[in-house]
């Protein structure tokens, strides 16, 4: 029987790792928002504000008008697979089918895609339109609801690989609740557990105090008690079930900051740096007019692979060498700066050069 163990990327497994777990927690994965729809109102939904109830669709940080954006925020980070989420993606299912079928057609049978569900839709229609479009692996938030756990059969009547995956919370009801579903899932022949710490986040934080949950420390959104209910949950399902325990920092740490450095290498320009935490550091010169800039440019033509003029915010951006000289010659302001990589990339630190 295999240990429950702490694996090289900080989390804690028994069993082989699930390949949508690693490729996810590699930064390999394209996050997908289907819609911010959703006909159930968890009260831990860490959901932002800004999608909530909304049909909105985003592949990583931009917001895809066309459906040819999502391809194009996978290329550009490289993407071996992705995670479709929401609200609730089986509320526009005929939309996430097509979205599937697209990502096969560009990068292949080998693409790894898993979504995530509450349940209530996966009906046999739904869940066999989902198998036939390519879907590789479903994963259940199989927390009780009017239909119970049986809302998982249709999925397992398919070959697509069917995870469960809920929140650890640490209370004595849901942790006697989460037993009765490991107990369904060794009945029903479902092979991989999905934990995932129960966490604060910035839409939920004022409910989940109400409620009493608190902060494992100041530093974290971690709710205290989340791990260890998590880890006699491990031990209950061994050994019939695959377990994986997901920290709150795999995704807001290691995941966030593997995707971003993948993207940052992809798209980063000849002048460009991409430092540990997957930021691109490099050089500015601000404020730059278009008829500076044209100037500016044409002097310094010989060096025109290390200069970009961003028309957006009105600067060159260059390495900090020739933007301490265009500076001085131009009687304009240097500085250094550190960029998140996102579609819409911005500034996270800047300061002036010397």
């Amino acid at each position: 029987m295999a240990k429950i163990k702490e694996n090289r990327f900080g989390s804690v497994n028994a069993g082989a790792l699930d390949r949508g777990c690693l490729l996810c927690m590699q930064g390999k994965k394209v996050v997908i928002v289907a819609t911010g729809m959703c006909p159930m109102r968890c009260y831990f939904c860490p959901i932002g504000e800004g999608l909530r109830g909304k049909d909105i669709v985003k592949a990583n940080e931009r917001v895809a008008r066309r459906m040819r954006d999502i391809v194009t925020e996978a290329e550009e980070m490289r993407a071996q697979g992705a995670g479709i989420t929401g609200g609730e993606p089986l509320l526009v299912v005929k939309r996430v089918c097509g979205i599937i079928r697209m990502l096969k057609k560009r990068f292949g049978k080998k693409f790894h895609v898993h979504l995530y569900t509450e349940g209530s839709l996966a009906n046999e229609k739904n869940v066999k339109m989902l198998e036939k479009s390519g879907l590789d692996e479903i994963r259940f938030q199989l927390l009780k609801n009017k239909k119970g756990f049986g809302r998982i059969l249709p999925a397992l009547r398919t070959k697509m690989q069917v995870t469960v995956e809920v929140p650890a919370i640490p209370t004595r009801a849901k942790e006697r609740e989460l037993r009765e579903m490991i107990d369904f899932m060794k009945k029903n022949g479902v092979k991989f557990l999905n934990l995932n710490e129960f966490e604060f986040s910035d839409s939920n934080f004022g409910e989940m105090l109400r409620l009493g949950f608190r902060q494992e420390h100041e530093f974290t959104y971690a709710v205290k008690g989340s791990r260890e209910a998590a880890l006699r949950l491990m031990r209950y399902a061994r050994p019939e079930i695959k377990v994986h325990f997901c920290p709150t920092f795999i995704k807001s740490g290691l995941q966030l900051r593997e995707r971003l450095r993948r993207r940052a290498l992809a798209i980063r320009k000849p002048f460009e740096r991409v430092n540990a935490d997957g930021f691109i550091e490099k050089a500015t010169v601000e404020v730059v007019p278009p008829a500076w800039a044209k100037k500016i440019l044409k002097k310094f033509r010989g060096k025109k692979k290390f200069l970009f003029y961003n028309r957006k915010k009105n600067r060159i951006e260059t390495t900090e060498p020739l933007a301490e000289k265009i500076a001085e010659e131009f009687g304009l302001r240097a500085f250094r700066l550190v960029e998140y990589p996102c579609f819409d990339p911005w500034d996270f630190e800047k300061e002036p050069l010397e």
